[in-house]
Formats: structure tokens, C-alpha cells, sequence
């Protein structure tokens, strides 16, 4: 449709303006409801983890090797659900994804996109 007046012509400025901002808050909105895992099933994985860790040190001969493979392999898991909680949130944490080039791939959008009538 295609504005006669100049009050039209605002209004159509206007309403383009307003879709471009809708737009943006939705990507942002997109990008922010990214939580990674859900927090029930990082749950039952830890419950289960503790049920095994504990079976294994119920069942095992109390020495000194024991103890200490057991704290290493404790060690070791806690460390991969670090990693895997770092992974699922990429702009904050210990492991970091810069930001930057999805800035300016977005600068280099909105600046080639054409005008529009």
C-alpha cells in the first residue's frame, strides 16, 4: 500500500520502525531462553552419580589406593558437568564464546539492508 499524505508516510515509518524493533527483541528474547540442560534431568544425573559414587565406597576395601581413586573419579565427573554446563551457556562461564562476530555480522546486515518503500 502505498502512502499519499505525509501523515500516511509517518505512519508507514513508523510501523516499519516498530517492526525492525519487534524483531530484535524477539532475537534477543531467543537467545536468552537458551538455558541448556534442564535442571530435572541434571538432577536425577547427579543423584545417580552419588547413588554409584556411594555404592563404591560401600563396597570397596577401605585403603588408601581406594580413597584416592575414588576422589580422583569424583573429581573427574565433577569437572564434565562443569564442561557441560560452561558449554550450554556460551556467553558467560569459564569457556566463552566472543560475541563479536555475531556483532558485527549483524552490523554488516543492517548495513546492506536495502531501504525499504
Amino acid at each position: 500500500m502505498e502512502a499519499r499524505s505525509a501523515q500516511q508516510r509517518w505512519l508507514q515509518a513508523q510501523a516499519q520502525a516498530l517492526t525492525t524493533d519487534l524483531t530484535e527483541v524477539r532475537w534477543l528474547l531467543a537467545e536468552q531462553e537458551v538455558l541448556g540442560i534442564p535442571v530435572p534431568v541434571l538432577l536425577v544425573v547427579l543423584f545417580w552419580l552419588c547413588l554409584l559414587f556411594m555404592s563404591f565406597g560401600l563396597f570397596a576395601p577401605p585403603n588408601v589406593t581406594v580413597t584416592v581413586v575414588l576422589f580422583l573419579c569424583a573429581l573427574a565427573v565433577a569437572g564434565a558437568i562443569q564442561t557441560i554446563l560452561d558449554l550450554s551457556r556460551p556467553f558467560e562461564g569459564v569457556i566463552r564464546v566472543s560475541g563479536q562476530p555475531l556483532r558485527h555480522a549483524l552490523e554488516v546486515i543492517n548495513h546492506l539492508k536495502p531501504d525499504l518503500p
